[in-house]
């Protein structure tokens, strides 16, 4: 599983988004595949294909090597104390206290994925809430303090997998300053923005197509990039969501001459 798997991921993930544009929403493909790849590892016949299929796997990977690549991942990140771009996994599994986890894929679970196990009664809706809200809070440095409310959790529930993906880093080149300026979102309201005079050589990256336009931002060391997509004028921000592929991403961040002024 690649770059290309995660990306066909988030291409299959945003058609589902569609009564969901008129609202702000934050979905990570990585994400995503990570937890899809731990049901996967656990699971056998037609649901081990069925899932197979939706993360894209390829018939030469075997479930070893699904296991080896988030391992090395998960030791890459953690072993690399001097980069200033963090980037950190959490899998969490929480199971009902009337069930067990095979002995070999717990095993699996915490000496290859950096997993959590809690065996908790799912009667007590109120603890298991607040067992799933403290891990991911402690996973994402206490950036997402309530992943989950009441409503969502049921005493029927016998499994909860929980994957987080935390991420930060400083820009290569930083904005210092903020002002106040009209963000037309859903509602449109003002809100605090970089102020940044964009300057030769400065190393963003600008890329347009027909109906959109890319800007890629460096963080820093140029290890890591925010890409911004936005449509022309007069172009549906909607329409420019349901046309989006694998070809689509590839176009926005085709790199070029980071010597080429930005147009203002």
């Amino acid at each position: 599983m690649s770059f290309d798997h995660e990306v066909s991921i988030a291409c299959k993930v945003l058609p589902l988004l569609n009564n969901s544009f008129r609202e702000s929403i934050i979905f990570s493909p990585t994400s995503i595949l990570a937890g899809f790849s731990l049901l996967y590892i656990g699971a056998n016949d037609e649901t081990e294909k069925e899932i197979g299929d939706f993360v894209g796997k390829e018939k030469s990977n075997t479930k070893e090597s699904v296991i080896e690549r988030w391992s090395k991942i998960l030791k890459q990140e953690s072993n690399d104390e001097s980069s200033k771009v963090k980037v950190s996994f959490g899998n969490g599994i929480f199971i009902s206290s009337n069930i067990s986890l095979l002995a070999e894929f717990e095993e699996i679970m915490k000496s290859k994925l950096n997993g959590n196990i809690e065996s908790l009664d799912f009667t007590n809706i109120d603890s298991v809430l607040n067992k799933i809200n403290s891990f991911v809070s402690k996973s994402t440095n206490n950036e997402i303090n309530e992943a989950t409310k009441n409503d969502e959790i049921s005493s029927d529930n016998y499994c909860i997998c929980v994957n987080t993906l935390h991420f930060i880093a400083p820009w290569d080149s930083k904005f210092e300053k903020l002002e106040m300026k009209m963000f037309f979102g859903t509602p449109s309201r003002e809100v605090q923005m970089m102020k940044k005079t964009v300057i030769p050589r400065i190393g963003w990256n600008l890329s347009e197509g027909k109906n959109w336009v890319c800007l890629g931002i460096p963080f820093d060391g140029f290890k890591a990039w925010l890409y911004i997509v936005l449509p022309n004028q007069h172009y549906s921000l909607i329409k420019l969501i349901e046309n989006i592929n694998v070809h689509s991403f590839e176009e926005f961040t085709k790199k070029y001459d980071s010597h080429t002024p930005l147009k203002r």
